[in-house]
C-alpha cells in the first residue's frame, strides 16, 4: 500500500506494481522479467523459465511461443530456435536438435524431412543434394549410397540410372558411363563391362550396342576387332560373318581381293585350287 502526502488513507497497489516498504508514497512497477498478479503486493514474483515479461508493470508472464524459448527464470524476451533446432511446444526452456535426415531454419516449430535424393546430418539448416554417383532412395536420409556397377547418377537423385546400350560402368559411385571402345559392345542396359565382338563380326566405332557381320569377301578370325580383312586374290568368303577365306577350287580363279565368288576358267584354260588366273591348257 501507499499514501500521498496529506492523505488519511492508504491505497492498495494495483496488479503489476508493489510497495516494498512501510510508509511508501507510491507503488513501483515490477521490472521486466518479474510480475505481480494480485493487488497489494509488497514484492514481485520472478517469471519461470519458458515465460517472460517484456516490459515493466505487468501482472502476468507470457509463455514463449512455439519456435522460441527462454532458458532461465526472469526472462525479458524469448529467443528464436537456432537453425537446425525446433520446438513445437509453448513455454519451452530449450529447443531440440533436428535429427539427421531433417532440417530447420531459425524459429522452426518442427524439423522438415529431407526428400528423396537429398540428405542431412543432425543440426542441419538445409538438405543437401546427393553428390553425383550417389543416391538416396528414401526420405529422411542421413547419407547417400553409391550407385552400383553398371549405373550412374547426376546430383540430387533418388535412384541411379542404368548405363545405356553401348556404354558401361565398372566402378561404384560414378557420375556417368563410358562408351565401349571399338571392337566391344554392350547389348543391354546396365552393364558393368563390354563384350568382345565374336569372330566374324566387328564394331567400327566407340559406343556401339551391336556387332556387324563382316560382309562377303571379307573375314575376321579374331574376337574384339573393329575392321574386317579382305580375302586375298585366289580366295573368297561367300557369306556374311566369315572367320576365314577359302581357296577357289580347281577350274576356277579370282584375280581380285575381297570377292565372294570365283570365276569359271574359260574353254581351253584350266587352273589349280587358289588360282589368280587360268593359264592355257598345255598341248
Amino acid at each position: 500500500k501507499f499514501s500521498l502526502q496529506g492523505s488519511n488513507v492508504c491505497t492498495i497497489c494495483p496488479v503489476g506494481k508493489f510497495a516494498g516498504s512501510v510508509g511508501a508514497d507510491m507503488c513501483d512497477e515490477c521490472p521486466a522479467g518479474d510480475y505481480a498478479d494480485g493487488t497489494g503486493s509488497v514484492s514481485c514474483k520472478t517469471c519461470p523459465a519458458g515465460e517472460i515479461t517484456a516490459s515493466t508493470g505487468l501482472g502476468a508472464c507470457t509463455k514463449c511461443a512455439p519456435g522460441s524459448y527462454s532458458p532461465a527464470p526472469g526472462g525479458r524476451s524469448c529467443t528464436k530456435c537456432d537453425e537446425g533446432t525446433a520446438q513445437g511446444n509453448s513455454a519451452a526452456t530449450k529447443c531440440l536438435p533436428c535429427d539427421s535426415g531433417t532440417m530447420s531454419l531459425q524459429g522452426a516449430t518442427v524439423c522438415s524431412i529431407c526428400p528423396a535424393g537429398k540428405y542431412s546430418q543432425s543440426y542441419a539448416n538445409s538438405c543437401d543434394d546427393c553428390e553425383p554417383g550417389k543416391y538416396a532412395a528414401n526420405t529422411k536420409s542421413g547419407h547417400c549410397d553409391d550407385c552400383d556397377l553398371g549405373k550412374y547418377s547426376p546430383s540430387g537423385q533418388a535412384a541411379c540410372t542404368n548405363c545405356a546400350k553401348g556404354k558401361y560402368q565398372g566402378a561404384r559411385g560414378q557420375p556417368s558411363c563410358t562408351d565401349c571402345v571399338k571392337g566391344k559392345v554392350t547389348y543391354i542396359d546396365g552393364k558393368a563391362s563390354c563384350e568382345d565382338c565374336p569372330v566374324g563380326k566387328i564394331s567400327m566405332y566407340d559406343g556401339l550396342s551391336k556387332c556387324t557381320a563382316c560382309s562377303p569377301g571379307t573375314y575376321q578370325e579374331d574376337a574384339g576387332q573393329s575392321v574386317c580383312v579382305n580375302c586375298s586374290p585366289g580366295k573368297i568368303a561367300g557369306r556374311p560373318g566369315s572367320t576365314g577365306c577359302t581357296d577357289c577350287t580347281a577350274g576356277r580363279y579370282q584375280g581380285l581381293s575381297a570377292k565372294s565368288s570365283c570365276e569359271i576358267c574359260p574353254a581351253g584354260k584350266s587352273s589349280k585350287s587358289g588360282a589368280l588366273m587360268c593359264p592355257p591348257c598345255s598341248a
